[in-house]
């Protein structure tokens, strides 16, 4: 496994658990409410192991619906900006729940932007390029992997990852709601709501598991 600190490119923290530059497609997916619940920005240190293992269960069957020969994660981190943990328990954590995922998953890259503009911390009170809904973070993945973007999906939970998807030309993006979000609206209705709100097509789901039932065509 590689691993890179913020000195990295455009300052964007990357974990690389075994990928190789392999061109085709990616499955670019969030992760604080798709892969695990959203707790806020301590959620990766409160995961659920469960939770957490179904969900990379489930990448890995939308992996052989798409033949996707690349999983990237992608995430803004704000708990070491906000001085609520040190980087090096975050890099601890991170190797801790993904360090062993490629063993399920092909070409495994984490990608992190912890910066805020306005962090607690000096050092990353920074006005970057990687912060989503900026696309510094897939301009990394795109150079390291060599990915299609054609031939590739983003899955967030957020308006700003679907507004990723649409700044880097990526056709099939998927909103997942969590249990909170638009209470009283069915499925169709956030989808439109959320469509004409945003200016971008995306198709609404609740859950990666639904996802992974929906016909995917590139």
């Amino acid at each position: 496994m590689a691993f890179s600190s913020i000195s990295a490119f455009a300052g964007i923290t990357y974990f690389d658990f075994g990928s190789t530059a392999d061109p085709g497609g990616a499955i670019f997916s969030d992760i604080d409410g798709v892969i695990w619940t959203n707790r806020g920005p301590l959620g990766t240190y409160l995961v659920d192991e469960t939770e957490f293992q179904n969900s990379i269960q489930i990448l890995r069957r939308l992996v052989e619906k798409t033949q996707s020969r690349n999983v990237v994660f992608i995430t803004n981190h704000t708990a070491v900006a906000r001085n609520l943990k040190a980087f090096d328990e975050f890099e601890y954590r991170v190797r801790e729940l993904f360090g062993n995922i490629s063993q399920i998953l092909p070409n495994v890259l984490y990608l992190a932007c912890l910066h805020h503009p306005a962090a607690q911390n000096e050092h990353l009170r920074v006005a970057c390029d990687c912060r989503k809904p900026k696309p510094g973070l897939i301009t990394f993945a795109t150079n390291y992997l060599n990915i299609d973007f054609s031939n590739s999906i983003i899955i967030g939970d957020k308006i700003s990852d679907i507004a990723l998807a649409s700044q880097v030309c990526i056709s099939n993006s998927y909103l997942v709601f969590n249990e909170e979000s638009f209470t009283g609206l069915n499925v169709e209705a956030e989808e439109i709501y959320l469509s004409k709100l945003a200016g971008i097509n995306f198709t609404a789901v609740r859950s990666l598991q639904q996802l992974v039932e929906k016909e995917i065509k590139f």
